[in-house]
């Protein structure tokens, strides 16, 4: 074999072993940053104890009579601009009858266009509502891991990430949403109820997932 040859033959063997110890990184015996990032991510269960967002609109949206004039048009304002966020459609009116002393109002119904981040809950009863993704949680950051042996503690930061429909709804019903958070009971949309402030759709979570490694690599068990 040449010279040429062998320098040749050299460099792919370190280029494979490189890449073959990449791609491997998750059955490492030690658990890197990178791998616990990826693991957690990947996992359809580890983000699941730490809560979305979700704005929660019933598909039957009832405005009493007695309800203040001023919070009415907020919420048939609101309802139009779930339409115009693309999040509703089929919009209409029918009579709200009234029941227990409730005087008799309006009533706004719509269906929701499926897609991403919208669940359809209660489904064909009276209850019946739109569960509207708002932030998820995400890692942020790895800033620790504690290992002996083929188990591990690793310390993570979580921050919530807002959702385009979060994005797109803001924007489309700023007005609306303005009010959250400035009025009294009585002068409370319904939408306001579960409508975050802007800090909540970005704040930050420290807390911890435990990995143990087995025989096809590590992984999260807690």
């Amino acid at each position: 074999m040449t010279l040429k040859k062998c320098v040749y033959f050299v460099l792919l063997c370190a280029v494979t072993a490189t890449f073959s110890a990449c791609s491997n990184g998750q059955k490492s015996q030690t658990l890197s940053r990178s791998v616990a990032k990826g693991l957690i991510e990947k996992s359809p269960t580890a983000l699941q104890p730490y809560r979305n967002l979700n704005l929660l609109i019933p598909t039957h949206v009832s405005v009493p009579g007695d309800v203040p004039k001023d919070t009415a048009s907020q919420v048939q304002a609101f309802v139009n601009d779930l339409v115009t966020a693309g999040i509703a459609t089929n919009l209409h009116t029918i009579p709200f009858t009234g029941s227990y002393g409730v005087p008799p109002g309006i009533t706004y119904v719509f269906s929701a266009i499926p897609q991403e981040g919208i669940e359809l809950t209660l489904t064909n009863t009276p209850n019946e509502s739109i569960s509207i993704s708002l932030a998820n949680p995400t890692v942020e950051e790895i800033t620790g891991i504690q290992q002996e042996g083929t188990d591990a503690i690793v310390d993570v930061t979580l921050k919530k990430v807002p959702t385009h429909l979060y994005q797109k709804l803001s924007d489309v019903a700023k007005n609306e949403v303005a009010v959250c958070g400035h009025t009294d009971f009585l002068h409370t949309p319904i939408y306001c109820i579960g409508w975050p402030k802007p800090d909540e759709t970005t704040s930050e979570t420290k807390t911890q997932f435990q990995f143990s490694r087995f025989d096809d690599g590590w992984r999260v068990t807690r």
